[in-house]
């Protein structure tokens, strides 16, 4: 999977081809947009809430609209993904599966139980 190539057309099908990194591409990415409950978005609003707190509202304002425009950039790299495509189906290593496993639990994990990591947010 980690020569799949450099191109967007070089991703067409890979989500088809290989679930499991098509899945977590896909989790990782919307965790980068802000998301909830993924850990990107805990990250995004306690950043957020800092930047308004001292009173740079601006700041924030176009700190979101650069992360909602973020997400059409990342949907040019998801909807290739999952088209028809001829990526071979190589045999994928179980190290790679077990590292995907632990990030996608640890994504999910840091975004639903963040108040246990960083304490109440207000």
């Amino acid at each position: 999977a980690a020569n799949i190539g450099r191109t967007l057309n070089d991703f067409d099908g890979l989500g088809r081809a290989q679930p499991l990194i098509g899945i977590a591409m896909v989790v990782f990415l919307l965790s980068l947009v802000g998301i909830p409950p993924l850990a990107g978005f805990v990250g995004k609003f306690l950043l957020f809430a800092a930047v308004i707190d001292v009173q740079y509202t601006w700041v924030a304002v176009v700190a979101i609209i650069n992360s909602v425009l973020s997400l059409a950039v990342y949907l040019r790299l998801v909807v290739p993904m999952y088209r028809q495509g001829n990526v071979v189906v190589a045999r994928t290593d179980i190290w790679l599966k077990a590292v995907l496993i632990i990030a996608l639990t640890v994504t999910l994990l840091l975004g639903v139980f963040a108040q246990v990591f960083v304490g109440p947010f207000a």
